[in-house]
This record gives structure tokens, C-alpha cells and sequence, in this order.
């Protein structure tokens, strides 16, 4: 049974916090490296991160969809990771050191349900890379989003949704509870560490119910990509001029 939201993000952060330093490797075992080409394809579906442009990335992790938005911009862009482990974010720190030198890439610590410390209008971009579901207040953060976003702007996530294909359903099912945990237990010595990602979907909004809170965020033009065989997918979205 699903703890309350609390106890949800509570349980998320200390997954994360244990399994940061392997996070990389457990993400492109888990989807056999197509995770970042489904980021980058999201993004280039979106349009592109404009050059000289700004971006956020909520639930930032590690940096994949940092990186994503910099190269997207031939890094001209300056980009805002927000975390609230900070044991991900020491990782990200090593990773973009010359970035964060140079000033495009800022790494936050904070709560991705809680964005009042970014003025409004401030972003081109804001992504999401597995992150919404784990998120407590879902339709605070979306609307949180659409305020901090420039008119204009779009909003790319990139998340594990159902409903799944009737031919595919029972192998995702066994996948997400059985071999994922199997995985982050071989890789980072966590029993179970990842059994929430198939608990988390049993409350989370399907992918239709996604794009019915983002058009109630405000947003227009929500569209739906469906990668690795519809078990994943990205939800691009346009703040009206």
C-alpha cells in the first residue's frame, strides 16, 4: 500500500539518496539506454531550447536533461536543475563542474513542489525526466510551472504512464514489479529500492489524465509521444503568447 504524500516523498528522496551514485548506470539498464535519446527527442519534437535561451529541470537528478537543453542550444543556454536529494546533485556538480563555472548551469536544492524562490516568466523550457509522478501535489507543480514559464514557453516530460497496450500490459506489469527491483538490487545493493516505481503508477495520472492537467494548468497545445513501446511517454505542452 502506497504511503500518504508525505510518506511518498519521504520514501522517494531516500531511495534516491541511496542510489545516487548508480542512478546513471540504473537508469540505462533499466531502459536498455534509450532514456536519453527519448529526452532528446522530446526536446527536438518541442521545438528546441532556443539559443541564448533558459530552461528548468525539476527532479534534475544527475543532468541528463540539463545536458539535453545545452546541447539543444549549442550551449548558449543557461539551465536550472532543482533537486531535493543532495547526494544527486554532488553528482551533477561533478559532472557540469565547467558548466557551472562558466555560469549556464545553476543546481538548486529544493522541493520541485515548491518553486516560489523563481520570478515569473523567467524560463523557455522546463523538463521533467521522471519526475512528475513521484511528485506530491501534482496540479500545484504544473500550474507552478506554467507561472515561472515564459508565454510561449513549453514544458517537456518524459514519464513511465498508463495505460500500457493490451498485448504489452502483463510484460510491463512483470517488468516494472519484478525485474526493475531485480535490477537496483544486483546494481546498487538496494532490496526493492525500485519497487515504488510500480507502486507509484498504481495513483499517478494515466497519460490522458496528464494532459487533461496540463490544458487545466493553462497550457495549450499538449501533445503525447509514446516511446519504448508506449511504456514511456513524453507530454510536450505550450504556454499560450
Amino acid at each position: 500500500m502506497l504511503e500518504g504524500q508525505g510518506g511518498k516523498q519521504q520514501r522517494v528522496q531516500r531511495v534516491f539518496r541511496s542510489i545516487a551514485t548508480r542512478y546513471d548506470l540504473l537508469n540505462t539498464l533499466m531502459t536498455f539506454g534509450l532514456h536519453r535519446r527519448w529526452r532528446r527527442a522530446s526536446i527536438r519534437l518541442a521545438g528546441g531550447m532556443p539559443e541564448g535561451g533558459s530552461g528548468l529541470d525539476l527532479g534534475c537528478g544527475t543532468g541528463d536533461f540539463l545536458h539535453e537543453m545545452l546541447v539543444s542550444s549549442d550551449n548558449t543556454a543557461v539551465v536550472t536543475g532543482v533537486d531535493f536529494t543532495s547526494e544527486m546533485l554532488a553528482v551533477a556538480q561533478r559532472r557540469f563542474a565547467t558548466e557551472i563555472e562558466r555560469g549556464i548551469v545553476k543546481l538548486v536544492l529544493g522541493d520541485a513542489t515548491d518553486l516560489s524562490f523563481l520570478p515569473d516568466a523567467r524560463f523557455d523550457m522546463v523538463t521533467a525526466g521522471f519526475t512528475l509522478r513521484n511528485l506530491a501535489d501534482l496540479p500545484r507543480v504544473l500550474g507552478e510551472t506554467h507561472r515561472v514559464m515564459k508565454p510561449g514557453g513549453v514544458l517537456v516530460s518524459v514519464e513511465v504512464c498508463r495505460p500500457f497496450r493490451v498485448w504489452l500490459r502483463p510484460l510491463a506489469e512483470l517488468y516494472l514489479r519484478f525485474v526493475v527491483p531485480a535490477i537496483a538490487t544486483l546494481v546498487a545493493g538496494k532490496i526493492g529500492e525500485y519497487r515504488w516505481l510500480h507502486e507509484s503508477l498504481a495513483t499517478c495520472p494515466d497519460r490522458y489524465e496528464l494532459a487533461r492537467m496540463l490544458e487545466a494548468a493553462g497550457y495549450a497545445e499538449v501533445r503525447q509521444v509514446p516511446f519504448g513501446l508506449g511504456v514511456v511517454v513524453g507530454h510536450i505542452a505550450r504556454k499560450p503568447c
